[in-house]
């Protein structure tokens, strides 16, 4: 608009001879379309700077969201992390109580069997004992059966002879 009016001023004030004068109406048009356009120009101007600047801070509000949700993303991702690491420790932790309290009653069982090893081997001294009383007894028993036997064997001897 602003070079229509300057046109349009420029033809106005070459005519003004030719017209005489008539023309400086048109002059006036043209400064007054040349203004306006200005005007219009400006006025564009301003609501366009006016957009940009809310269109950069709608971007700028919209990346600072994403950024804030991504740093959020990555704290949780670590604390996860850690909380992984944490379970996987708890796990052997278990492990080992499990292990532990196998061992305690294999340690259990052990101390049984040896109290019932030490019982056994009380039974097998005294088993000793009587089978080596049961040996004297057995050769006791012996003794007396010779005894009997040459107590027979005399008296067959001196009956045989006293008949």
């Amino acid at each position: 608009m602003g070079a229509a009016g300057g046109i349009a001023s420029i033809v106005g004030l070459a005519l003004a001879p030719v017209t005489l004068g008539v023309s400086l109406t048109l002059t006036a048009i043209g400064g007054v379309v040349g203004v306006a356009g200005g005007a219009t120009g400006t006025i564009c101007n301003i609501i366009y700077d006016t957009q940009q600047k809310h269109l950069r801070e709608t971007i700028e509000k919209i990346t600072s969201d994403f950024q804030n949700t991504i740093n959020a993303m990555f704290e949780n991702g670590a604390k996860t992390t850690c909380l992984s690491s944490e379970a996987v420790k708890t796990a052997r932790l278990s492990s080992g109580v499990a292990k532990t309290a196998r061992l305690s009653s294999d340690a259990t069982k052990t101390a049984r069997l040896s109290s019932g090893v030490a019982k056994t081997t009380r039974l097998s001294s005294e088993v000793a004992k009587t089978t080596r009383l049961s040996s004297g007894a057995v050769k006791s028993v012996r003794v007396s059966a010779q005894a009997a036997k040459a107590a027979r064997s005399a008296a067959a001897f001196f009956g045989v002879l006293h008949k």
